[in-house]
């Protein structure tokens, strides 16, 4: 087999050294044209009025570099995998992915990751998506952070130690210059589900104003490179809609509140036989409660990951009450999770991804693609 990969990697690193002394960062060149969004699409236009946008999140983590795969990532995202999605009738895809920079010290850019992004990317122009990238990990944050809050391995240090937040502010700095001129990027998430350490109150109210103070630091950082693109901001608690009771919008234009939406989570995760739709409409209630305070053309909400395992019998039913009630609001919204097929990722390697893959649910599925599919907007109009 002929390894493309080996040339790559000594071009990234090229690159690397480059952006390291002045901006931009490489980029492949075909990745520079035009694409074909009409003169004058305004990306805000997406998020501001009306729903638009209707897809799924695809999860992506860390792995040591393998070179039988010639893969930085697991499961082992392909472009078929893109083009299913985009069959099945949706118009966005959150890529739900490792930040390319490292977690640990030396903090500087990862080739391999950079790779991995720069591929997804370029396949969602090809396959007609548009893309939300959600960064998961960074300088001073490990994916524990998210899904191992009891790890000895969970890395938390990005949101109290101003060095590392230098580091993590300059990876957004570098992917704010690298797809500032991809009209199918249409946002960015510049930090997945901030959550405390330890949920007590009075954790959960530090935390939050160490949250907010870095979330405005990395808008005015992303907007030193890029005044227009879109930014999601979550609430801190993972972004649950509970925590919009004491959330203020932040200082800046063009902003998204981004909510996760798990409620009730009894049901949702935990396997109740019965979901609770009192709590579900609570939810949303509290939603309707924030853009009427704070101005809905103003401060949209987004939901950009919400779902329920796929075990459950009557999920299609959960799902197209929620449906209902994104519509009746006109919420951008997108489903966890849109799975890969790779045949070594199983139950053993992410039990929580495949729990909530609904493809391998057909009722599920089936609700899903049939909601998709009233989409009207695509990437490429």
């Amino acid at each position: 087999m002929i390894n493309l990969r080996r040339s790559h990697r000594f071009f990234l690193l090229f690159g690397v050294a480059i952006f390291l002394v002045a901006m931009p960062g490489v980029s492949a060149e075909d990745m520079r044209q035009p694409t074909t969004e009409p003169a004058g699409f305004d990306k805000w236009s997406l998020w501001d009025n009306g729903l638009h946008l209707r897809g799924a999140n695809m999860y992506q983590g860390e792995k040591s570099f393998d070179p039988e795969t010639e893969w930085p990532w697991h499961p082992h995202l392909k472009k078929s995998d893109l083009i299913s999605l985009k069959k099945s009738g949706a118009n966005v895809v959150v890529f739900s992915v490792p930040g390319p920079f490292n977690v640990r010290s030396p903090w500087g850019p990862n080739p391999d990751s950079i790779y991995a992004l720069d591929t997804h990317v370029k396949w969602a122009k090809e396959v007609d998506l548009f893309v939300v990238l959600g960064i998961r990990t960074g300088p001073g944050r490990s994916e524990e952070d998210i899904t191992g809050l009891e790890s000895k391995k969970r890395i938390n240090t990005v949101f109290t130690d101003a060095a590392v937040q230098r580091h993590y502010l300059d990876m957004w700095r570098f992917l704010a210059e690298r797809y500032r001129d991809f009209d199918h990027v249409v946002g960015y998430d510049p930090l997945l589900e901030p959550n405390a350490k330890y949920p007590g109150t009075n954790e959960i109210i530090t935390f939050r104003y160490q949250w907010r103070s870095f979330a405005q630091s990395l808008i005015y950082a992303i907007r030193e490179i890029d005044p227009n693109i879109p930014i999601l901001i979550s609430p801190d608690q993972f972004g649950a809609p509970e925590a919009l009771k004491t959330w203020r919008p932040l200082l800046g234009k063009r902003l998204v509140c981004t909510i996760h939406q798990y409620i009730p989570r009894e049901y949702t995760h935990k396997c109740a036989k019965e979901a609770d739709i009192d709590k579900l409409n609570d939810a949303y209630k509290a939603i309707d409660k924030w853009k009427k305070k704070w101005g809905e053309r103003s401060h949209p909400v987004a939901v950009m990951e919400y779902g329920v395992k796929q075990t459950q019998k009557e999920g299609a039913a959960f799902m197209q009450k929620q449906f209902k009630l994104l519509e009746d609001r006109d919420i951008n919204n997108a489903v966890w999770i849109w799975e890969v097929e790779d045949p070594e990722y199983n139950n053993e390697t992410c039990k929580e991804c495949i729990a909530f893959d609904f493809r391998r649910n057909p009722t599920l599925c089936k609700a899903i693609v049939e909601y998709w599919r009233t989409a009207g907007t695509s990437a490429s109009k």
